[in-house]
Formats: structure tokens, C-alpha cells, sequence
């Protein structure tokens, strides 16, 4: 039962990784929803913060009014 359990967990964590990318994009017009790609950007930062690995990128591809954000991982 132990290792059904941990194997569950192992496996929760490691899907929980993978939706998150490398790189996100932020947009004026982007939404806040979903992985943020080029193709369908978020709308700011601190959505996009949270759909980007630890090391990884977010970029913006215009200048807006993005809100105010914190930055709590490297």
C-alpha cells in the first residue's frame, strides 16, 4: 500500500512539472490562462510566474500596464 501511495505521488509531481514551461510569453492582449506560449500569451506576470520553471523566462512582447508583481523564484 506504501508504494502504491508513494508511486501516486511520484507521479502526481512529476505531471505537475511538466505543464509548467521553460519559456512564457506576457501580451497587453494576452488571458491569463493556460500555458502562456507565443501563440497564446498570458496577460501578466504574475500569472506567468506561476507557468514557469524554476531558471526559466518570461517574456513580454509589448509594453503594458502589466500590475504589480513579486518574483519568488529564481
Amino acid at each position: 500500500m506504501r508504494r502504491l501511495i508513494l508511486s501516486v505521488l511520484v507521479v502526481l509531481s512529476a505531471a505537475s512539472v511538466m505543464a509548467l514551461s521553460n519559456r512564457v510569453f506576457v501580451k497587453s492582449t494576452g488571458m491569463d490562462v493556460g500555458t502562456c506560449p507565443i501563440t497564446s500569451p498570458c496577460r501578466s506576470f504574475s500569472y506567468g510566474m506561476t507557468q514557469v520553471v524554476p531558471n526559466g523566462e518570461v517574456i513580454a512582447l509589448d509594453t503594458a500596464g502589466y500590475g504589480t508583481f513579486t518574483i519568488n523564484q529564481s
